[in-house]
């Protein structure tokens, strides 16, 4: 293989290993020149199934050229020399040589045909997944996840192994898809491996990539959020918790710095601003927010308003009360709040996705609001900056 060429990588990421973990493991990733790695991640709505994860792979599989693909996983460790490999004549290839990095030491699998050790031909592993999607629809058992491994009836595949000059590591962490599956043996495990060295210096530093996790909170108001800094026009006091920061939200920028926040949540405040305010406090959200952060919007539907008034929705009493319909659409007035209380503008749920994709966001959910406990009025889009 040419050394200047680029080597095709697949990376699936569920989401379930810890910050600390992915961003170690993406960090020595990166580190690795001539590599164009591809992310399918799993749909926040979609359930951790093989399902699922055949379909991350044909999406991702669609982005590639038909070339040898490397399988990677992000709580995977990859020496640099693993991607000179070329396939001779096997559909799926599998690398052997690999360990699994657990609290006790470093312990060798030993089948190694593991997921995150496979390359295989782009146009072959999709026809092998797109098999098992259709067998799994008509009720067919898997007992394994692994391409070439148990393959539906009719699927012949011819498997190579070969063993790289230096290991693999799988860091185990209890949410893998296999579970926490280690021996108990502890005459199975060793300290140190070529490259990767010892076990517990390989923890300290993939434990030393941790990031603070910040969340904000804009418009708080009474729902003052463990976790989140609680910023709002005035200041509320509950218990032992009150509002952190004192601002107006449409001067957000102000107060903190841009790429700062990995989360940012706005629950029942576009409403109450003017349309371009709200707009403008939605950009200005995509500033404050870090690399793939998350803002969080929740907000009465004005249609599901609508529709629950003309089915009588026992929320408006009995006999119906035009005023509590009013409240839904115009807000009401608290001193505390001064004119913070009215509703400036409405929304439904796809014009806040259209809004939200028009600022730059990648719409990732859309369902019910769930915050201030009125399910089948609220609405909760969150969108990713990218």
């Amino acid at each position: 293989m040419d050394k200047g060429s680029l080597r095709q990588c697949l990376r699936t990421d569920d989401g379930y290993a810890d910050a600390s973990i992915r961003n170690y493991c993406k960090d020595v990733l990166d580190s690795i020149e001539d590599l164009n790695v591809i992310t399918s991640a799993k749909p926040p709505e979609k359930k951790r199934c093989l399902t699922t994860l055949y379909e991350q792979q044909v999406d991702g599989l669609g982005k590639l050229p038909d070339e040898s693909i490397f399988a990677i996983e992000n709580d995977v460790l990859y020496h640099p020399s693993r991607f000179d490999f070329v396939p001779s004549n096997g559909d799926f290839c599998y690398q052997t040589n690999f360990y699994n990095l657990t609290s006790k030491g470093f312990l060798r699998h030993e089948t190694g045909r593991c997921y995150s050790q496979l390359v295989a031909k782009n146009h072959v592993w999709k026809a092998n997944l797109q098999a098992r999607l259709d067998a799994l629809k008509n009720g067919w058992h898997l007992t394994w996840a692994e391409p070439g491994q148990c393959d539906p009836p009719g699927v012949m595949s011819n498997i190579e192994t070969y063993s790289a000059e230096f290991p693999d590591v799988g860091i185990r962490h209890g949410k893998n898809y296999t579970g926490d599956r280690v021996s108990e043996d502890p005459d199975l495990y060793i300290d140190r491996i070529p490259y990767w060295g010892d076990y517990k210096e390989l923890w300290e530093k993939i434990n030393a990539t941790k990031q603070e996790t910040r969340k904000l909170n804009i418009g708080s108001g009474c729902m003052l959020m463990p976790g989140y800094i609680n910023f709002d026009t005035v200041k509320v006091v509950r218990g032992e918790k009150s509002t952190d920061v004192i601002g107006e939200a449409q001067n957000i920028l102000d107060f903190f710095e841009p790429d700062s926040f990995d989360e940012i949540v706005c629950c029942h405040l576009l409403e109450h601003l003017r349309p371009l305010d709200g707009e403008k406090l939605i950009k200005d959200c995509y500033k404050l927010l870090k690399k793939n952060g998350v803002l969080i919007i929740e907000c009465p539907d004005i249609l599901k308003c609508i529709q629950m008034w003309n089915e009588k929705n026992p929320t408006f009493g009995n006999p119906p009360s035009v005023h509590k319909l009013m409240t839904f659409f115009y807000g009401w007035r608290k001193d505390q709040w001064r004119d913070y209380g009215y509703h400036q503008y409405g929304y439904t749920e796809d014009t806040m996705a259209e809004l939200m994709t028009s600022c730059g966001y990648k719409v990732i959910k859309k369902c019910e609001g769930r915050m201030h406990g009125r399910r089948a009025r609220d609405f909760r889009v969150e969108g990713k900056k990218e």
